[in-house]
């Protein structure tokens, strides 16, 4: 044990060796949610892809400032020179001199703005000729004054020919959106290449976070309990600062108590000594009013005094099927069918999609999900049962200029594809140095298509990410610079990149029991949904 955690009175009676859940920013023992995950693996992406400007904001106590320094990790163990700026409250000339502290840029005698960015502007170039890339991190940049933010858009003007010499990063609270807003500041907020914001812990989540946390801090013999779990969660609504208050209180009511187990009375008593009760009664004061109301429309509604609004009023369905394996029934000619939502009746476009893949059972689900916008419960079913995994693409890549298996719905506001497919790889994690043999796979897949060129070592690195940025950019599918399921499902059944003279790919037929087909992309019709 420490010598700073000896006056922590419960570590050695729950098995700890440190404190699980500390106030400060714990970048060392860093809980890393799939959300969390896919934020620092864009914006480390971008920095060091030289994109230029980002901005990254979140209420207060959900992990922004931890995110800003686990990236700052991230970029000093790939070469970024970097620069952290934590007191954004220092003058227009404070924040240059503390840029250009951090870069070891000598100080200058004279107050002068001009001269400190002259200085700051030498070194960016420097570091470019070099084959070095720079990037200055701004904490709680909510705080930064109208010159501050000038300063900013100053430093963002430095580049080369080609790319950005200095990467700028604004962490801070949603008040940074709002300054950024502001009509003199649109030249600033022009710049912003990648914006994102850090949201609270589902419950999930959040159980998870706490296993992990002690897990870290030591072997320990604390135990947690559903009904404690949802007792915190209720209180803090996901809020990591509150969610390390709480618990840091409930360990130690545990060794005072004498007691290993976190329960629902143990985190009320908690909540009350932190002060943190107090959400829950005002939850109860609006309460009453809220279900009043609620009885009020209902009777209103069943009166026919109040005629209910129509939020979905119509669905368009139109199924593309190719030449099937003799098994599977005969396709239905593409048509297009329009129905309300109190529409009962499954469309044959739909229960002929199904039954082609097996999945006849689930046809009433399916299309009631797909009307009410709630497919994705029944689509993890499907997969667990089944081992069928549902894809749906926003537009068919144009590659596909051949037709594909595939179910087109169409909405008031959007069009989607969905497909079915036995997935031969899936990567649960993805983030700078994850490793193992998914990724390794994905990097032949990648390398198969022309994408990547790098070591085969199954490592998340630069090449990788901007390997599958490049795919999906000329895929035209939506740029996370993660491996999606529309990504992975291409890059699975595509051939090897070569082209005939008519532009034509050949893939495989998802179920693996055909021989391979030839794809035609499937274009939309136009105004292809009517009001009902």
């Amino acid at each position: 044990m420490s010598q700073s955690n000896f006056d922590i009175p419960y570590l050695e009676f729950l098995g700890l060796r440190s404190n699980p859940f500390p106030v400060t920013p714990d970048a060392d023992d860093f809980f890393v949610s799939s959300t969390i995950e896919a934020v620092i693996t864009e914006l480390v992406h971008g920095i060091i892809s030289r994109k230029g400007f980002f901005v990254l904001t979140g209420e207060v106590g959900v992990g922004k400032t931890t995110i800003s320094r686990k990236i700052l990790q991230t970029l000093t163990a790939e070469g970024v020179r970097t620069s952290l700026v934590f007191h954004s409250l220092l003058s227009k000339q404070g924040i240059i001199r503390q840029i250009n502290k951090d870069f070891g840029i000598g100080e200058s005698q004279e107050d002068d703005l001009d001269n400190e960015l002259d200085h700051l502007n030498g070194f960016v170039l420097r570091e470019n000729e070099l084959g070095n890339n720079c990037a200055i991190i701004i904490d709680d940049a909510q705080n930064l004054t109208w010159d501050s933010l000038e300063v900013v858009r100053m430093i963002s003007n430095l580049e080369s020919n080609r790319d950005k010499l200095v990467q700028i990063l604004l962490v801070g609270q949603p008040e940074l959106l709002t300054k950024l807003n502001c009509d003199n500041m649109r030249q600033l907020k022009s710049r912003i290449v990648i914006q994102r914001e850090v949201t609270t812990l589902s419950c999930r989540g959040l159980q998870k976070y706490i296993d992990f946390k002690l897990a870290a801090a030591g072997p320990g013999s604390f135990c947690t309990s559903v009904g404690g779990l949802k007792a915190i969660f209720k209180i803090t609504k996901g809020n990591l600062r509150q969610i390390n208050i709480l618990m840091d209180r409930c360990l130690y009511l545990a060794y005072s108590k004498q007691d290993k187990k976190l329960s629902r009375q143990m985190v009320r008593i908690a909540a009350r000594d932190c002060n943190l009760s107090a959400s829950g009664r005002f939850r109860m004061a609006w309460l009453v009013p809220a279900v009043a109301a609620m009885v009020l429309f209902a009777v209103v509604s069943l009166n026919g005094l109040y005629k209910m609004p129509a939020i979905f009023k119509a669905v368009s369905v139109n199924v593309y099927s190719p030449s099937l394996p003799s098994a599977r029934p005969q396709p239905v000619p593409a048509t297009l069918c329009r129905l309300k939502l109190t529409t009962p009746d499954i469309p044959r476009a739909v229960s002929t999609f199904l039954q082609g893949y097996g999945l006849q059972e689930y046809s009433q689900r399916f299309w009631e999900g797909l009307v009410q916008g709630k497919v994705e419960q029944l689509k993890k079913e499907i997969y667990v049962t089944t081992g069928l995994q549902m894809v749906k693409f926003p537009v068919i890549p144009p590659e596909f200029n051949k037709k594909l298996d595939l179910l087109r719905i169409v909405g008031k506001n959007k069009t989607y594809f969905i497909c079915f497919w036995k997935p031969t790889i899936s990567i649960d994690e993805f983030h700078w140095h994850s490793e193992g043999p998914q990724i390794l796979q994905l990097q032949h897949l990648l390398a198969r298509q022309g994408y990547y060129s790098g070591v085969m070592d199954g490592i998340v690195g630069r090449r990788l990410l901007q390997a599958i940025t490049d795919f999906q950019t000329d895929l035209h599918l939506p740029i996370t610079g993660n491996p999606d399921q529309a990504s992975i499902f291409i890059l699975c059944n595509l051939g090897a990149r070569k082209q005939d003279k008519k532009n034509q790919l050949t893939i495989g037929h998802p179920h693996g029991s055909a021989p391979a087909l030839t794809i035609r992309r499937c274009e939309s019709p136009e105004n292809p949904v009517e009001e009902a």
